[in-house]
């Protein structure tokens, strides 16, 4: 997904810049790689980095409503030129049979598919602990609060989950995203000479198989 990402903005970056400066929206002057104004400083003080890493999970669930639970969250960061600068981590939830049994067919089917299953039976991990872990690497790369924004394929879903389960998460994670789904769309319909780089979805749900 990274890899597909770096093709298309390489390519397209003169196209998006012509599009944005013929545009009609505000945009927020840059410069030495720092927005001069912004909402995000008044509230704490800090200017906005243009070179803040990205923070890229990917989030698999026992099914899609927000009563469902996370089975497994992974995380990669990279820096704002998309190069991996810490590989992160796979975390995979300890889950009684009950909870797993209750899933809808397709989560068994697909999850079953992928041994992720198998993994959760064997996990000792708890959503708590998890989300110490998480927070640890953010914090790493991104101490200062409200700057690390999350990125991902539909990344608006895993957003919810980890908000809700993870609340440390939410405090201290920007509230805004890099959904690679909008920018799929936009390729589609404005350069679609880039759909050569998105590459095809492989069907097992799992991180490793996403990258």
């Amino acid at each position: 997904m990274i890899l597909r990402l770096k093709h298309i903005f390489a390519n397209h970056a003169t196209r998006t810049k012509n599009i944005v400066s013929k545009s009609n929206f505000s945009v927020i002057s840059v410069k030495n790689n720092i927005i001069s104004k912004g909402i995000d400083q008044k509230e704490t003080g800090v200017p906005w980095k243009a070179t803040y890493p990205l923070f890229w999970v990917d989030v698999e669930t026992t099914g899609l409503d927000l009563e469902s639970n996370i089975l497994e969250v992974s995380l990669v960061v990279t820096d704002n030129n998309l190069e991996i600068i810490d590989e992160g981590v796979d975390l995979v939830f300890s889950y009684p049979d009950t909870v797993l049994e209750n899933m809808n067919s397709w989560c068994k089917k697909t999850h079953s598919e992928s041994g992720l299953i198998d993994l959760v039976k064997k996990s000792t991990l708890r959503i708590d602990e998890g989300e110490k872990v998480l927070l640890e690497v953010i914090k790493k790369h991104c101490p200062v609060p409200k700057r690390a924004i999350m990125a991902g394929n539909s990344v608006h879903f895993d957003q919810m989950f980890l908000f809700k389960y993870m609340p440390a998460l939410q405090q201290h994670m920007h509230f805004r995203i890099i959904d690679v789904s909008t920018i799929n769309e936009l390729g589609k319909r404005w350069a679609p000479e880039t759909t050569k780089y998105f590459g095809k979805k492989m069907g097992n749900h799992r991180y490793v198989s996403k990258n």
